[in-house]
């Protein structure tokens, strides 16, 4: 077998506990990505802000595989006979579009930032999306990649090389879409010795997504043609393009306002910054100047509403017009609901049992296999999810090109379970020790499932002792090491999920699942796995990494070091006045250009 020494190990073995803390963090929230934190609550944002006033703008080929995303045709007041397929970045208009109105948005909290390169949690991400448009983009309910502000992009047949050519589109303030102006976002973010760096980071997460970007080779070819250099192949680095962290934002705009920035933001999206009053609103207004054409909407609001079921109550009341991030308890009161419309896709999000193989019993593939056939996962959406999941099989999302089914399957089969215990020489079972947080954003229900997963596993011989704990020492718990997690006792199974704002599974896989993963506290190691994903991530043709991908799943759920559970939908609920919501499986994304209201 061929030396695993690998493309990402040397990062990975560098991880101090702090950055594992707060990575694994992160995933179990749902929330790796750049400066995704604090989803679970409000942050305390600056001073009440005012709206951004224009700005004057500042004063340059490989041989490739060229991908071109043509700009579409929008037309706000379309008659066609059917919508036409996207192009591009953006959807054009569908036939009967109403141009203006006022959506208002419950988000789960307020904003905490303004500045895309430095927000926290989703509901921060899914709002700048709409201000700042990122080179790459992702559309519609597909991950499928297409033009932002880049029209094309060609790749170097090495993989290091990656030259876009820019759209003739101006931000905002008026600032022309140049080469330079588009290479400020990333130097300002990378170049510890750039000016703006200095003061307006630090940018803790920027190396972590664009990790082998060469800064001093972020080159303008001409006006409208970036290049960027990396320093070893990196299959994420364009699907890390299409994040909120990724957006594009006005040098001016940053060199006139500083840290107070975030205030004042100035993008190149659909939507430009009206105003941010503390606590009650942040507002954004239509852009004429869109390079796609103009929203449909004259205003979009997003209201902080804390409290799940307090934006029901708003959404039902119609003092809000849509509400985001709708928990599973109130998916049935929107059915029955004859003003209100349910929109769910499946989201970039899974959820998973970890196993300890270094346990007695989960060292058997045997027995790791008969815990997930004694499982009855879609009872368990069913029952505790209202339906708004899809029973997992394996470690990639539905709706990416890496997701395929094509893998061995573990459908409830409870005589099956019994049966490869038996084998396995534990006809009476075993007893072992369940960790499970007592909440966590992103875990969805921890304890309810917990119990459901506990009476499951009795029915087979196997006593889970559930032992729980808060959110942050289960982190510290579950990093330390499954051995030792539970107060000395060894735990066999720990809950966690992960949510990523990308579809490519090579973000976090390797983390979790790898012989050197730096969040494989189940210990879980395939030479054959390592070998395909490392191999994936230095691979720039799109469809030969998805086939490695799709080769590393069925190794995995053969080997089954977790127990599958689900990927959870986005999902939200809206008044049936709001016309033409399409989900992204991103949850940090929610497109509005082409939303609009019927009078």
């Amino acid at each position: 077998m061929e030396d695993t020494s690998d493309l990402t190990a040397d990062r990975v073995v560098r991880m101090t506990r702090r950055d594992l803390l707060l990575r694994v963090s992160l995933a179990g929230a749902g929330l790796t990505g750049l400066a995704t934190l604090a989803a679970c609550g409000p942050q305390t944002p600056p001073a009440a802000p005012t709206a951004a006033a224009p700005t004057s703008p500042p004063t340059q080929a490989a041989p490739a595989v060229k991908t071109s995303a043509p700009a579409p045709t929008v037309a706000p007041t379309a008659a066609a006979a059917a919508a036409p397929k996207p192009q591009g970045g953006q959807a054009i208009a569908p036939a009967g579009a109403k141009k203006g109105g006022t959506l208002v948005v419950a988000n789960e909290a307020d904003m905490n930032e303004g500045d895309p390169q430095k927000y926290s949690g989703t509901h921060a991400g899914r709002t700048l999306r709409n201000l700042f448009d990122p080179l790459v983009t992702v559309y519609d309910d597909s991950s499928d990649l297409k033009g932002g502000l880049a029209e094309s992009w060609e790749i170097s047949p090495d993989g290091l090389t990656y030259t876009f050519k820019l759209r003739d589109t101006t931000f905002h303030d008026g600032t022309p879409l140049t080469a330079d102006n588009v290479a400020f976002t990333f130097l300002r973010t990378l170049d510890e010795t750039n000016e703006w760096y200095q003061k307006t980071g630090p940018f803790p997460f920027a190396k972590y997504i664009w990790p082998y970007v060469v800064t001093d080779q972020i080159k303008a070819v001409d006006t409208r043609t970036l290049r960027f250099q990396l320093s070893q192949p990196d299959s994420t680095f364009l699907d890390n393009l299409t994040w909120a962290g990724s957006g594009i934002i006005s040098p001016p705009a940053l060199q006139k306002w500083g840290r107070d920035f975030t205030l004042h933001p100035v993008g190149a999206g659909p939507f430009k910054f009206t105003d941010w009053q503390k606590g009650t609103r942040f507002t954004i207004e239509r852009f004429d100047g869109y390079w796609a054409g103009a929203p449909l909407l004259d205003k979009v609001v997003f209201k902080p509403v804390e409290e799940s079921a307090a934006r029901l109550v708003q959404l039902q009341s119609g003092n809000v017009d849509l509400v985001v991030a709708l928990p599973p308890e109130f998916v049935s009161q929107v059915k029955s609901d004859s003003n209100l419309q349910l929109i769910e896709t499946a989201g970039i999000h899974i959820w998973w049992i970890t196993l300890n193989l270094n346990n007695e019993h989960f060292k058997d593939k045997r027995v790791r296999q008969a815990v997930n056939y004694a499982i009855d996962k879609q009872a368990i959406i069913n029952d505790i999810l209202a339906g708004s999941a899809s029973v997992s099989h394996s470690f990639a999302f539905p709706n990416t090109p890496a997701f395929t089914d094509q893998v061995p399957q573990y459908s409830y089969d409870p005589q099956k379970a019994k049966s490869l215990l038996t084998e396995a020489g534990l006809p009476n079972g075993f007893s072992t020790v369940f960790l499970v947080p007592e909440s966590g954003s992103g875990m969805i229900a921890p304890k309810e499932i917990a119990t459901v997963v506990q009476a499951q596993l009795a029915q087979v011989g196997v006593e889970a002792k559930i032992q729980t704990m808060e959110w942050t020492s289960y982190i510290s718990a579950y990093v330390g090491g499954m051995d030792k997690a539970a107060g000395g006792s060894p735990v066999g199974m720990a809950q966690m999920s992960y949510m990523i704002p990308q579809p490519d599974p090579g973000m976090y896989a390797y983390d979790v699942l790898g012989g050197k993963g730096s969040l494989n506290p189940g210990g879980y190691a395939n030479s054959d796995f390592d070998q395909l994903m490392l191999k994936a991530k230095g691979m720039s043709d799109a469809k030969q990494r998805t086939d490695l991908y799709k080769q590393a799943q069925t190794l995995v759920a053969d080997d089954a070091p977790w127990i599958f559970m689900f990927h959870a939908h986005n999902v939200v609920a809206a008044n049936k006045k709001v016309q033409n919501i399409v989900l992204n499986p991103d949850f940090n994304i929610l497109h509005l250009e082409r939303v609009w209201i019927q009078p």
